[in-house]
């Protein structure tokens, strides 16, 4: 008896480690922070993933588009992307974004940050944990608030 109990422990151990990202699906609003390597757009883009009905949906800069997607281990690929027409004058970042996703294969994790790729591994889109990247955010405008207090008092 003892025996089983300690086999089931170990078990239910082991399981626990693995799953923190076996799904992206698992934080379902994700915010994209890069496209092929730029971090450049004026807007924020985001990708919702649902899982119960293989959808995808957020902003790609300017309008709103939504989609299907559908993945098998760490393969993934979207389809039937639309979007609103809305006209977008500020830049190029909504036609990079559908074009990205549109040569997306596969997905990885690294440091926290949802990596999806092309059929090659290179990287095409880097997304975070929208919560995640938002108290990044604040951290980093609280930080430049100090640090500009503190320059203004030097300079006074």
């Amino acid at each position: 008896m003892i025996s089983k109990i300690f086999v089931l422990s170990i078990l239910v151990l082991n399981s626990c480690g693995s799953q923190k990202h076996n799904n992206p699906l698992k934080t379902s609003a994700w915010e994209v922070i890069s496209i092929q390597g730029k971090s450049d757009f004026l807007k924020t883009l985001t990708m919702l993933f649902s899982e119960k009905n293989h959808r995808v949906d957020g902003s790609s800069g300017c309008n709103n588009y939504s989609g299907e997607f559908t993945i098998n281990g760490k393969n993934i690929s979207f389809s039937r992307i639309k979007s609103t027409m809305m006209a977008c004058f500020d830049d190029d970042t909504e036609h990079r974004f559908l074009s990205a996703i549109g040569n997306v294969t596969s997905y990885r994790f690294e440091d926290d940050k949802l990596q999806l790729l092309d059929k090659r591994k290179n990287v095409v889109m880097v997304l975070q944990d929208s919560k995640t990247h938002e108290r990044t955010k604040k951290v980093e405008e609280k930080w430049q608030e100090i640090y500009c207090f503190r320059v203004k008092a030097v300079k006074d």
